[in-house]
């Protein structure tokens, strides 16, 4: 948690020894390997290509610009800095800020250490998260409608997780349990009225007209129904796909595969 202030404090130390102003700081607590969740380093890429009003980036090391597997996307970045008149500069790097052939190639070097240490830590995450779902806890994500997380310690239930909180020791687990009576009524009526012949366009009206709101409190669409009616989580069973930035429609193909992206775990928790 102190990693972003702990790379403020390095940059702003060499800043003031080296007695550079410091006008601006783009901080973002995000994933390196994608660009889309990063607001502020989106920011500093459009200030540089649109006149900038500062004449260099402090940078802690390579890694800090991308750690895509296309190594050319970080040095890409780099490349825009430069060619807008803007200075980057390497503050916990061996190699100095001239374009030596010896810094090239220890850029090109420290890019790929780069990509390869994310794809190793998601190798490590995807193990982890795998294990505990076949152990029937739950890793990470969003919940389902109708059902909430509880905080597990040895077997025993500590307490519920409310949106946004995490557990706090190795030890402890996440399960599944039966969240809001009144929610898990109307799956159960989402079920009966399928299983009655009801179609999803039939049974997402009904649901607007009894003015009955979705987990995102807005109005329910078929599509949502859908989603109900293929979650597994409803009949008891734990299922967590490994999505790689993908919509979790696009990997409903995987459902009945042996594809190692889809773990599921049977009678994890109470069905509905």
């Amino acid at each position: 948690p102190d990693s972003l202030a702990a790379q403020e404090e390095l940059l702003r130390a060499h800043a003031a020894a080296q007695a550079h102003e410091v006008v601006r700081v783009y901080s973002d607590s995000a994933s390196g390997k994608r660009i889309d969740k990063r607001d502020a380093f989106q920011r500093l890429i459009d200030d540089v290509s649109h006149g900038p009003d500062f004449e260099a980036v402090l940078v802690r090391d390579v890694s800090r610009w991308s750690r895509a597997e296309n190594t050319d996307e970080a040095g890409y970045y780099e490349f825009l800095c430069r060619t807008s008149g803007v200075q980057v500069l390497y503050v916990d790097e061996s190699f100095g800020p001239e374009q030596s052939p010896y810094a090239l190639l220890m850029k090109s070097v420290k890019r790929a250490m780069a990509a390869e240490f994310s794809l190793e830590k998601a190798r490590t995450v995807h193990s982890s998260h795998a294990r505990l779902v076949r152990q029937g806890f739950w890793p990470t994500g969003s919940v389902p409608y109708a059902l909430k997380r509880v905080l597990v310690d040895e077997g025993i239930e500590i307490r519920v997780l409310e949106p946004g909180d995490r557990k706090v020791l190795s030890n402890q687990r996440v399960k599944f349990a039966l969240g809001d009576p009144s929610q898990v009524g109307i799956v159960r009526r989402i079920f009966t009225a399928y299983v009655g012949g009801a179609s999803v366009k039939m049974i997402a009206g009904d649901l607007v007209a009894d003015g009955i709101p979705s987990s995102r409190q807005s109005c329910w669409t078929p599509g949502m129904v859908s989603y109900v009616l293929q979650n597994d989580a409803y009949s008891g069973a734990l299922v967590y796909w490994f999505r790689n930035g993908e919509r979790p429609s696009a990997l409903l193909n995987l459902r009945d595969s042996d594809s190692d992206r889809v773990v599921r775990c049977e009678n994890a928790h109470p069905a509905i």
